[in-house]
């Protein structure tokens, strides 16, 4: 059977128990028996004998637990409240995927794909494995300030993805330094056989105020900006920060966060340059301006 069938199955099967009322295993393999007669794909029907070997598959694959309710008389998503945007992310990609026909290896011409891609990627598997066994991991990795390559040996404990490049979240072999390595920087990845005993750590609580990658144990701010409505109406679209306010005034956006003041944040600003203005902090303000005139004189 083809792997792609495999993944459309998997979809659907999360998608029907995600989004049916009373989801057992009857419902479910009817909703995939009439699934494979619209797509004309044979390998979706299955029966519910093979339907408890999905589950425990979609499992091992995607962390997603689903088990049977005999109480309730349905199935269950496990702790679907706090994985429901992890869950609601690989029903998006599984989506795309299959309205491009992608399970049957197609590349339709009128789906045009982004050709500028990061390096890196074919890491994730091999770290992913890592994260898994608590094994260290050896890479030689280049910095781009100052431009030198060493060799770093790290504890690695998640992988996050920023602005489409990922990044592993982990220790120095020490365990005492949090650090982030991009993927693209990665050559000569290796798994040690060495195993490291895990701490605690919340690393969503240590973005949680950041835009992007780069963390300086700065505190948030409150910062508010002002746009024009075109550009608010893209900034609508796609927030700079999940802690965005925004207000709409007569001729212009207004947007308020609260995060920290970094490198990355400045640089997401400055493509908005033909429309922004900083109203608060003025330290923002003015560093903007800096570097404003800055570009003015070296292309003047």
């Amino acid at each position: 059977m083809a792997k792609g069938s495999s993944l459309l199955r998997y979809y659907l099967i999360i998608y029907v128990i995600k989004n049916l009322k009373k989801p057992n295993p009857k419902t479910v393999t009817d909703y995939l028996e009439d699934q494979s007669k619209d797509r004309q794909i044979k390998e979706l029907k299955i029966s519910e004998r093979t339907l408890r070997r999905e589950l425990s598959d979609i499992k091992s694959f995607f962390g997603i637990d689903i088990e049977y309710s005999r109480k309730e008389g349905r199935y269950i998503i496990s702790s679907l409240e706090d994985r429901e945007t992890y869950i609601d992310e690989i029903m998006t990609n599984f989506e795309i995927l299959s309205s491009i026909g992608a399970h049957q290896g197609k590349h339709p011409e009128y789906i045009i794909p982004e050709n500028r891609k990061p390096r890196g990627n074919q890491h994730f598997v091999l770290i992913s494995k890592a994260i898994k066994e608590c094994k260290r991991v050896t890479f030689n990795y280049k910095k781009y300030y100052p431009e030198v390559s060493e060799t770093r040996t790290v504890e690695p404990y998640a992988l996050k993805q920023s602005r489409e490049r990922w990044y592993i979240l982990g220790f120095d072999k020490e365990g005492s330094v949090e650090k982030s390595f991009g993927l693209d920087r990665i050559e000569d990845l290796k798994i040690s056989k060495e195993r490291f005993e895990k701490k605690e750590v919340n690393w969503n609580a240590k973005y949680h105020d950041v835009f992007a990658m780069f963390t300086d144990g700065k505190k948030a701010e409150d910062v508010v900006l002002s746009f024009d409505h075109r550009d608010g109406n893209y900034i609508e679209a796609m927030p700079i920060h999940h802690s965005q306010k925004l207000t709409r005034e007569q001729d212009k956006t207004i947007v308020k966060l609260h995060i920290q003041i970094t490198l990355d944040l400045i640089m997401e600003l400055m493509s908005r340059s033909w429309s922004i203005e900083v109203i608060e902090p003025q330290r923002l303000r003015e560093e903007l301006h800096g570097i404003y005139r800055k570009a003015m004189e070296m292309n003047y």
